[in-house]
């Protein structure tokens, strides 16, 4: 706050990188964009395994049921422009995520960045930079891996660009862990809909963009 008592936006500027986003990428840029996943959590646990018991980075955003699950889904069927029928789906779709969860479980407690796609890519005449930690966190994986599979389902890319992302990664998850991971990660965007009407592109025909991500989360969980 300023001496006149108004608001004013706070930055941390590390480095001016000057680069380009990948408007259009490549089977090639998501095998990249795989291994650089990979590589940020790699990274992330040998950092892990030195830092001490009172590190802040231990106050960051829990990614739990909670968080994935009972808070979207509360946003969600308080949505006013969503119809009945679209609030008992959201519901049956919790319940649905809920039941793979008895199966599978959450998963070990892991650092994400939670907001991993070819967008926050900023990509040099050298290297590719990954922007973008505002929700950075503890979760599962395969949380930020479904991050990259809504982004591709979303531009019906799934089948043609999926294959080179996982080889990207390398690691191998099971298929039911990276699909529940998807659906967690769908079903917590599809909560931050009706408390983001400031975003235009949000705020276009949101009711519809909550149905389809109900109808991706159906194709990830039936499989």
């Amino acid at each position: 706050m300023d001496v006149q008592g108004s608001l004013k936006q706070i930055y941390a500027v590390f480095q001016f990188i000057k680069g380009d986003t990948l408007l259009l990428p490549t089977a090639e840029d998501y095998r990249k964009l795989g291994f650089l996943m990979r590589r940020l959590h790699d990274v992330a646990d040998q950092v892990q395994e030195k830092v001490a018991e009172d590190w802040p980075g231990w106050s960051r955003p829990l990614y739990d049921t909670v968080t994935l699950i009972e808070k979207p889904l509360q946003q969600l069927i308080s949505a006013s422009f969503l119809t009945e029928e679209d609030r008992a789906c959201c519901i049956k779709t919790a319940k649905q995520i809920k039941g793979q969860l008895k199966q599978i479980g959450l998963g070990k407690r892991q650092f994400v960045h939670g907001d991993f796609h070819v967008g926050n890519i900023l990509v040099t005449h050298d290297q590719w930079v990954c922007l973008d930690f505002d929700e950075c966190g503890w979760g599962p994986r395969s949380f930020d891996i479904g991050t990259v599979r809504l982004h591709m389902r979303a531009a019906d890319h799934l089948a043609k660009m999926w294959p080179f992302f996982s080889q990207g990664y390398g690691k191998k998850l099971s298929e039911e862990e990276i699909r529940l991971g998807t659906a967690l990660r769908i079903f917590y965007m599809s909560g931050k809909i009706p408390i983001r009407q400031d975003i235009e592109m949000v705020r276009r025909e949101p009711a519809e963009r909550i149905r389809r991500y109900m109808r991706f989360i159906n194709d990830e969980i039936t499989g």
